[in-house]
């Protein structure tokens, strides 16, 4: 029997070193490495019919910033909302729009300046018909003026095709909408990241290309773009590094706004300013998640989160997530003490190990983190489909051991020991 995988483990897990199933990934950093330097050699051909265009700044008119939402969302500029899921994003989103179509005033007593205006409303996530349509009800929008980005349609060969909107690719036919219905001047993008087609989301230039594009479009227009975006794992960084992406993500938007649960009342949730390069109004808002009932054309009644204001906050962003990553680690502190009792006698099945955690409020997913703290390892004993999970508090489970040296575990490839 040959060694078909190397594993090197430590106490954050296993890396793959070898894996006999695919030979081509074994010398992928090398060949990566070769191609950058050869690229680096390679010298940049020269712009040929080409010339830079330049400015006086004594022929540019000066102008104040116009605000959607005043010292909140500034108008024809990008603003990003972002938060973990179920952090009321979205529902924030819907809020806007109610706003922003029936012309009401804002949430902290601002005045809309701006009257009744269209939105344009991509949502990847939501289904237009049992979620965002009773959100809007609920909300107050007026649905004449809320516009669905449904799809790409394409023709070819007499034949027509559908395919999601990619901001990469299809800002041109963005703009052909906007200059038809020159009402639309907030567009909402639910979330960004899957709107950005072949673009990566972690790679600074292929977000840069999608974003100023969208800036751009947002300042020719005349147009409001709030994208939604969500929060990276990391928890040892800044608010304003906390938005999942490169660092484009936050540079490009004028406004960053990030939504969170209050670490001090679970009742309550935070809107708080990460970036804003144009207000002056620094506080963020409260605001709670409520039920309210809609009446369906069905005659049905239907219970629908709503966004309800509790007012300004001067709280800083920074403050309010460390304390909900020092509240975190609280609980993963238990969980480990937990673990470390649960396992002192020997190895146990793991649906025991999640049913003795949730009698004691310790959740699966904080289990795992105290799981990967500890060096805990779960074993997967039976054949293929069957077989029990046990998590045994040792390096290497004396029943299934197969080789251990120098910190190195070697594992077999066709075995069922696996780590998790």
């Amino acid at each position: 029997m040959t060694i078909g995988r190397i594993e090197r483990v430590t106490k954050h897990g296993t890396r793959v070193i070898y894996d006999a199933t695919a030979p081509a990934n074994l010398n992928s950093r090398r060949e990566q490495r070769h191609e950058s330097e050869k690229a680096r050699e390679t010298p940049r051909p020269k712009v040929v019919d080409a010339e830079l265009v330049t400015e006086r700044f004594d022929q540019i008119l000066a102008k104040e910033i116009d605000w959607l939402w005043p010292e909140r969302v500034p108008a024809s500029k990008l603003t990003i909302y972002s938060g973990n899921p179920d952090g009321g994003k979205t529902t924030a989103a819907v809020d806007a729009t109610a706003h922003a179509t029936n012309g009401s005033d804002w949430p902290d007593g601002a005045k809309n300046t701006n009257g009744p205006m269209d939105v344009l409303f991509a949502s990847a996530e939501d289904d237009p018909s049992d979620t965002l349509k009773p959100r809007l009800m609920a909300a107050g929008a007026n649905l004449e003026r809320v516009h669905l980005l449904k799809c790409v349609r394409l023709e070819k060969d007499a034949k027509k095709a559908e395919r999601m909107f990619a901001l990469d690719t299809d800002l041109d036919l963005l703009e052909g909408t906007l200059k038809r219905h020159p009402e639309i001047k907030l567009v909402t993008i639910d979330p960004v990241t899957n709107y950005l087609g072949r673009a990566n989301v972690n790679r600074e230039q292929e977000l840069r290309a999608v974003l100023v594009p969208i800036k751009e479009l947002a300042e020719r227009a005349g147009v409001t773009f709030l994208c939604i975006g969500h929060f990276n794992k990391r928890g040892d960084v800044s608010a304003i590094h906390r938005i999942g992406g490169a660092v484009a993500m936050t540079g490009v938007a004028r406004c960053v706004w990030l939504f969170t649960r209050d670490p001090e009342n679970e009742d309550q949730r935070l809107m708080l300013l990460a970036k804003g390069n144009l207000t002056k109004n620094r506080s963020g808002m409260r605001y709670r998640i409520v039920e309210k009932m809609i009446a369906l054309a069905d005659g049905k009644n239907m219970g629908v989160p709503v966004i309800e204001w509790l007012g300004e906050c001067n709280v800083k962003a920074d403050t309010v997530l460390d304390r909900a990553q020092a509240k975190e680690r609280g609980k993963r502190g238990l969980a480990k003490t937990f673990l470390q009792e649960f396992l002192a006698d020997g190895a146990r099945e793991s649906e025991e190990i999640f049913k003795e955690g949730k009698r004691q409020r310790v959740g699966r997913s904080t289990l795992f983190d105290a799981k990967g703290d500890l060096g805990i390892r779960a074993i997967k004993i039976g054949a293929t489909g069957g077989g029990n999970s046990q998590a045994s508090k040792d390096p290497v489970h004396a029943d299934t051991y197969i080789g251990h040296l120098d910190g190195w575990t070697l594992v077999l490839l066709h075995t069922y020991l696996i780590y998790l």
